[in-house]
């Protein structure tokens, strides 16, 4: 495991035959995590390509709470790339000069950890003139929410900006009092959300075309999409988004030996193979419950779930057992 640290200083030993490296660290450790090394500092809107209207609207509003907002939540699924929304509007704001420093809310369940952090006799965060990442917020301890939410004072004299990203509807989350209502009204009404490729239905060939073509060069290859596979992707629904897209694409291309993608080898793939489920009432109440359980995590992520499903909660467990769900 890798820390992150102004100074490191490593020494190793062994252990019943395990190898032990420690490390002492200054602690003041707020740098930028590795999932921010992939973009550049002078990353912008100007990246998020795409042709729909929800996008346009997306870039604009993110424009004005850039400048605006001391605090603000960045939320939707996974693979739509939030963190780097964090960056860009970061980078279009009055802030821009300070650090970004990123912290993942489950690493706040070592109490140690969390205490270091929030100094309050040095400033909550340790640092001044920052603007703080909070990654996942909903999965911050509840008595850290709480202690964020009283320290907003503090915060501000220090000059330090609050920004957060999160998988969950923290509107649902405060209203099921699993997520402190204090620290929603901080944030709100400054949530950006950042829609799923589905519903940006232009979007979707455009991104299919930029990777077949941005993988064709990559792979070194000229490979051709047969209209009838280039309908499926379109008609798929994506639910891991961008992530989900670009692996689909650099496999069908990586393993072409014809020239031509054809329908054949998207259905070969485990998502998009036909079967009759459209029409099948117990298969589509499956996939729906199992695509809420993927959609809310956390300590809360069922109960979530079952609300949003419009069931209980023990009748959401029994059908978990009766499918074989994961959750």
């Amino acid at each position: 495991m890798r820390l992150h640290a102004g100074y490191q200083m490593f020494d190793s030993g062994f252990f019943m035959g395990k190898r032990l490296e420690f490390l002492v660290m200054k602690q003041s450790f707020l740098t930028e995590q590795t999932y921010f090394q992939d973009t550049s500092n002078n990353l912008s809107l100007d990246y998020f390509e795409g042709t729909s209207q929800i996008l346009t609207d997306l870039k604009q509003n993110a424009l004005k709470v850039a400048d605006i907002s001391r605090y603000f939540v960045i939320q939707g699924e996974r693979g739509l790339g939030k963190e780097r929304w964090v960056r860009a509007i970061h980078n279009s704001s009055r802030y821009a000069l300070q650090e970004l420093a990123v912290f993942d809310c489950n690493a706040f369940s070592d109490l140690n950890f969390a205490n270091q952090v929030f100094d309050e006799e040095s400033g909550i965060f340790c640092n001044r003139d920052t603007t703080i990442c909070l990654k996942e917020i909903s999965r911050l301890p509840y008595w850290l929410q709480l202690k964020l939410a009283d320290n907003v004072t503090l915060l501000e004299n220090n000059h330090i900006r609050l920004i957060a990203t999160t998988l969950e509807d923290l509107a649902r989350l405060a209203d099921g009092n699993t997520f402190s209502k204090r620290l929603f009204t901080l944030f709100y009404p400054a949530i950006l959300s950042i829609p799923p490729i589905r519903e940006r239905e232009r979007d979707i060939e455009y991104y299919i075309q930029k990777y077949l073509i941005h993988y064709q060069e990559f792979e070194k290859k000229k490979i051709a999409c047969s209209s009838k596979a280039m309908a499926m992707m379109k008609a798929y629904s994506w639910p891991g988004n961008f992530k989900q897209m670009e692996q689909v694409i650099s496999y069908l291309i990586s393993i072409n030996t014809s020239g031509m993608i054809s329908e054949e080898d998207v259905m070969r793939l485990p998502d998009f193979r036909r079967n009759d489920s459209l029409y099948n009432l117990r298969e589509q109440e499956r996939q729906t419950i199992q695509k809420a359980l993927l959609r809310f995590s956390g300590p809360y992520g069922k109960q979530a779930a079952a609300d949003a499903l419009g069931i209980s909660k023990a009748t959401l467990y029994r059908k978990i057992q009766e499918y074989g769900l994961k959750g």
